[in-house]
């Protein structure tokens, strides 16, 4: 067993499962193994998840934009159940998600050096919380709960723009 197999494991059972529910036992059992032997390759479930979540982020493309990058990752992240949720929290506790800020930074050449960094912060930020709530709308949906009807009505691409127009302001 390599850890390469221990993360596709465990993005399988998180599509299957969700991140409540995924466990540790369940990745093993999904392996064929018993759950000790998982420690091996990874010194916590919370390691396991941030390996997970550079994994979501690793599937993403890289983009030449700032805006371009914003919807990338944002398709990266809902590619996953619960995959900004788990990448947010990966990030939160410096387990894993690093990529995300890094792709952003990339594709910020356009933004004035000064602003750089508040722009990727902002859209991080932006993209994690906007991505969240789109989740659990959908998810909340595909099990028949009833949606009050306030939605977002400025999509994440408009106002990752309106960062960029901002920061070429200050």
């Amino acid at each position: 067993m390599h850890i390469e197999q221990v993360v596709d494991a465990a993005i399988a059972q998180l599509d299957r499962l969700g991140l409540p529910d995924l466990s540790m036992r369940q990745v093993a059992a999904a392996l064929e193994v018993q759950p000790s032997a998982l420690y091996w390759h990874v010194a916590s479930k919370q390691h396991l998840l941030g390996l997970v979540a550079d994994r979501i982020l690793a599937d993403c493309p890289q983009r030449v934009s700032v805006v371009g990058q914003v919807d990338s990752l944002r398709l990266a992240l809902l590619a996953r159940r619960d995959g900004a949720e788990l990448v947010a929290s990966s990030i939160a506790l410096g387990m894993g998600g690093h990529g995300l800020r890094d792709r952003l930074r990339r594709a910020a050449g356009e933004v004035p050096e000064t602003q750089r960094e508040a722009v990727v912060e902002a859209c991080a930020l932006l993209l994690l919380g906007s991505t969240q709530l789109e989740q659990q709308r959908s998810q909340a949906a595909a099990i028949g709960v009833e949606l009050g009807d306030e939605q977002p009505t400025v999509s994440l691409a408009e106002l990752a723009r309106l960062m960029l127009v901002g920061s070429r302001r200050l």
